[in-house]
């Protein structure tokens, strides 16, 4: 078995491919981390309009922090008294300023209900909610970093967005490399005489698993490395508490399980259609799936995680983060997975061994 895990990462790091694909993770994650990695107390107004310019996120790192209830229909009254006047709806902006005054006192269904029956402008409830963040000021926003702080280190946060994106990044990156796991052994020849060799399905497939796992551990590793000392580095300069175990943890939680997942798809595919070909166009959708979002309750569209999904997003502002509602559920359940498609591939070459 070791012999085989040996094999497959030789392999790998004798493949350009896995080189080049580990450098675009890095760079593709860091695009997305940059303004995060740049967070500090700002010292005056003028550093916080700067930054305003600096970053178009809407995040705290841009002088934008969560506006309450009240703001939040506020900012949104503001937008839709705007969309009323010319080009969209051909209002004068005193007839505009006449409608969103007579909204001013209503809830966020009445208003909705009465745009649409008197200015044919249709939204629904969940309209207001997508402005919940506004732009703070100098002494509002430096508060709400220093609270939140107060609650968790700075690379607690940091470490959930990196989660994120890295194994957005890291899915398709798996997609492409693993494809090369079972590729030479589903060859007629090759997997003939493979059959014909004195080891047993289970140190096979296990083999191969692991050393797939292995090569996408190592890139893991190194790209964690990094980031996990930039992070520990901004936040001591900026005078954040931090936690070197904190990005670590989120890897383990959020991003393991997702690409063991991945190894034991391909794998099953693989092993069922002797080819690992149909497992790509698969893989792909399920991605897609896994990226989706919803509707709560409320009908606000969001992410809120999807069942057994091989991505879990942290979409929410940077000092709001919070996993989704199922994402330990589903993280586990994708562990079991892998285990059960392990043992189906087990079965499958076992089935088909004539030694």
């Amino acid at each position: 078995m070791w012999s085989i895990v040996k094999r497959e990462c030789r392999n790998y790091w004798k493949n350009p491919l896995f080189y080049l694909g580990a450098v675009l993770v890095f760079l593709g994650v860091y695009m997305q981390l940059k303004p995060y990695l740049q967070l500090h107390y700002f010292a005056d107004e003028k550093e916080l309009e700067q930054a305003g310019e600096q970053f178009e996120m809407g995040d705290v790192e841009s002088g934008y922090i969560p506006a309450s209830r009240e703001e939040r229909y506020g900012i949104a009254l503001k937008q839709i008294e705007q969309d009323l006047q010319e080009p969209f709806f051909g209002m004068s902006r005193k007839e505009a300023e006449e409608v969103v005054a007579s909204m001013e006192h209503m809830s966020e269904k009445e208003a909705a209900a009465y745009l649409e029956q008197e200015c044919s402008y249709i939204i629904s409830e969940a309209y207001f909610s997508y402005f919940d963040m506004k732009k703070g000021t100098l002494e509002e926003v430096n508060r709400y970093i220093k609270e939140k702080m107060e609650e968790a280190p700075y690379t607690y946060y940091f470490a959930e967005k990196y989660a994120d994106f890295f194994g957005l990044f890291m899915v398709f990156y798996a997609m492409i490399l693993l494809a090369f796991l079972f590729w030479e052994d589903m060859k007629k020849d090759t997997y003939e005489l493979l059959h014909t060799k004195p080891i047993s399905p289970a140190q096979y497939v296990l083999g191969k698993i692991c050393g797939g796992m292995a090569a996408m551990l190592a890139v893991t590793a190194v790209i964690t490395a990094i980031f996990g000392q930039m992070s520990m580095q901004w936040g001591r300069q900026a005078g954040f508490p931090v936690n070197a175990l904190d990005i670590w943890k989120a890897v383990c939680i959020y991003n393991l399980p997702n690409l063991l997942a991945i190894v034991c798809i391909y794998g099953g595919v693989s092993l069922a259609f002797k080819s690992p070909l149909p497992a790509v166009p698969a893989l792909i959708l399920y991605a897609v799936y896994s990226n989706m979002g919803s509707r709560n309750e409320e009908g606000v569209y969001g992410y809120y995680g999807r069942p057994l999904a091989i991505m879990v997003r942290f979409p929410g502002s940077f000092l709001e983060i919070a996993p989704p509602p199922m994402a330990a559920v589903n993280q586990a359940a994708l562990f079991l997975l892998s285990l059960i498609l392990t043992g189906i591939c087990i079965l499958l070459w076992k089935r088909r061994k004539v030694f």
